[in-house]
């Protein structure tokens, strides 16, 4: 058996466990690390995700009814996967057939408006709902990570008061506009110390920082060790499979960060791109 553990937040940190069989919604781009535990490497941690497309899921409601609603705050948090999505899933990975795979993507997004985390889905579904406003916002500030800004023209931007537009980005993405901002900053610090040749003191302005003692604190103190201590990480074997799925053989696992979900990469290249929003994953031990 293996376990994914997928750290969110702010300043409070957030963790989430996932076991075998399991599967978690995204709404909103939210940058977060993860880390994989195996019990054994004869058994390598998979997992597979879907980019869900707000127009196909918005055609799937025909009945509203049937997407049980859920709290915003449900976002990471990780169900067990019926029987029916989980053998879609084998379907659509051992599918090669690009024709046939949009039927299967159709019926693991039902599967999933059907769960006990429809109601995310039924948001996403929504053009003109909170969830797409705090998107705007969020994408917004992963273009502009290294930026200044403030709060005010952020809620215009997303059609809210000041009070609303903080209390509806904390509940979807589980921190503040500037919290959010800063973890974008040390997840993209943390991707050029692993692979860009620039010094930390440099890494520090690159991402934003004015100052680079307080980027040393607040990177050792989301990654537990200073930014000059950093080593570099083994490699992971990661497998295309159609219709925008990725597998990832987590064999070789370690803390690294993790930015994009549409891969649910545990231990791959990390991406420049904060985590993509609008993504369901499903995650199995030695499952596949």
């Amino acid at each position: 058996m293996a376990d994914r553990i997928l750290g969110s937040g702010g300043d409070d940190f957030i963790v989430s466990r996932y076991a075998e069989g399991t599967y978690f919604l995204v709404p909103v781009d939210v940058p977060a690390t993860c880390q994989v535990h195996a019990d054994t490497l004869d058994k390598p941690y998979l997992a597979v995700s879907l980019t869900l497309d707000p127009d196909v899921i918005a055609t799937l409601l025909m009945d509203d009814g049937k997407a049980p609603r859920a709290s915003q705050k449900a976002c990471f948090g990780g169900v067990r996967a019926p029987a029916e999505m989980m053998d879609a899933w084998l379907r659509m990975m051992r599918l090669m057939d690009r024709i046939l795979a949009p039927m299967i993507e159709r019926e693991i997004l039902l599967r999933a408006l059907q769960g006990p985390l429809g109601g995310i889905l039924r948001n996403v579904a929504r053009p003109h709902g909170r969830m797409t406003q705090i998107r705007r916002v969020t994408q917004w500030i992963r273009e502009r990570y290294a930026e200044p800004f403030r709060i005010g023209p952020l809620a215009r931007m997303s059609d809210m008061s000041v009070a609303a537009f903080y209390r509806h980005f904390k509940s979807v993405t589980a921190m503040t506009p500037i919290q959010y901002q800063k973890r974008q900053r040390l997840l993209r610090a943390r991707w050029l110390l692993l692979f860009d040749t620039l010094d930390a003191t440099s890494i520090a302005y690159t991402a934003g920082y004015e100052s680079a003692s307080q980027f040393n604190r607040e990177y050792a103190r989301l990654f537990d060790l200073p930014p000059a201590l950093l080593t570099r990480p083994l490699s992971v074997v990661a497998f295309q499979v159609p219709r925008k799925v990725n597998i990832t053989d987590c064999r070789n696992a370690s803390k690294l960060p993790t930015s994009d979900t549409s891969s649910l990469r545990a231990t791959a290249l990390p991406p420049t791109r904060s985590m993509r929003s609008t993504t369901v994953a499903a995650a199995w031990g030695s499952a596949l």
